[in-house]
């Protein structure tokens, strides 16, 4: 996904895009998605967020040393 410059920069934009995106895909890994998805708002890591149902639930710390993609 590639979000607007204003739900990069303001929470209150990120946790409506969050709870846009976990009631859009009722059957997503919501602990990892969500780690994901705070890691790349957090982190800054990359300019498009690459949010994967196949990634690990490893924790958010975890998942931003793993720039935002564990194993």
């Amino acid at each position: 996904m590639t979000p607007k410059a204003s739900t990069r920069i303001l929470r209150p934009l990120a946790i409506a895009g969050w709870n846009d995106l976990k009631n859009s895909y009722a059957n997503i890994n919501t602990s990892s998605f969500k780690d994901q998805y705070w890691c790349h708002f957090e982190a800054i890591i990359e300019a498009d967020w690459d949010i994967e149902q196949g990634r690990p639930d490893v924790g958010l710390i975890k998942t931003i040393a793993a720039f935002c993609n564990p194993k």
